[in-house]
């Protein structure tokens, strides 16, 4: 079900009316979803759904490419990432206009806005938008277990407790020290030796606790 702001067709409900109460997506029906994500951008909105079988829908506006279909086009129905197919993907995030997804075995892909290295294809690759799914190279050989998106920064955690943050970094919200964007992940070295059991990410901030059994000194 989906409700509210429809612009774009962001409810994937095949009309771009706003709804006051929830409606069913139909195109989804007997589908089994196992998370969804949202972007929230001040302009454009988009929504991805994951199913139990790892496969990956995103409808919305696709304007700066943040549905991964190949395209800029907006779509007011769901529609399957075949640019993730074979792959099977255990968790999805949204920022205002980018996505991640987050592969079993813990290999990272990125799409959609990449102005400020939020999509983290590092200084080489440029800044510009990114259309379809595309591995997160500087990532390869760390298995990534959880992530999130702010508004134009990301974040990945992994199962030692290890975390890393790229893109806009303005307010400080990558965690770095400094203000600086980066394009690329980094470790925050801050967090070393704290095992952090999962990241959230607000606009421009982020939080990080510490596992139960972690000891802060």
């Amino acid at each position: 079900f989906a409700w509210g702001y429809n612009v774009e067709g962001a409810l994937g409900d095949g009309t771009t009316d706003a709804a006051r109460a929830p409606v069913p997506l139909t195109t989804l029906q007997g589908v089994m979803v196992r998370a969804v994500a949202c972007g929230a951008g001040t302009e454009e909105h988009h929504s991805v759904a994951l199913t139990e079988q790892g496969r990956v829908y995103a409808w919305g506006s696709g304007r700066s490419g943040q549905l991964g279909h190949g395209d800029t086009q907006s779509l007011v129905l769901p529609r399957i990432i075949a640019g993730l197919d074979g792959r099977v993907v255990a968790r999805v995030a949204c920022g205002s206009a980018h996505t991640l997804a987050l592969e079993e075995g813990g290999a990272l892909w990125s799409w959609g806005w990449g102005h400020f290295g939020q999509l983290g294809h590092g200084a080489g690759a440029g800044a510009g938008n990114v259309t379809a799914p595309a591995r997160v190279v500087a990532l390869q050989g760390v298995v990534v277990a959880r992530i999130a998106c702010g508004s134009a920064h990301s974040t990945a955690a992994t199962d030692a407790g290890a975390v890393f943050t790229w893109g806009w970094g303005v307010n400080g919200q990558l965690g770095h020290g400094d203000a600086a964007s980066l394009p690329a992940p980094a470790a925050v070295k801050a967090l070393q030796g704290v095992h952090v059991s999962f990241v959230a990410c607000g606009l421009a901030h982020t939080v990080a606790p510490p596992s139960l059994s972690a000891s802060l000194c």
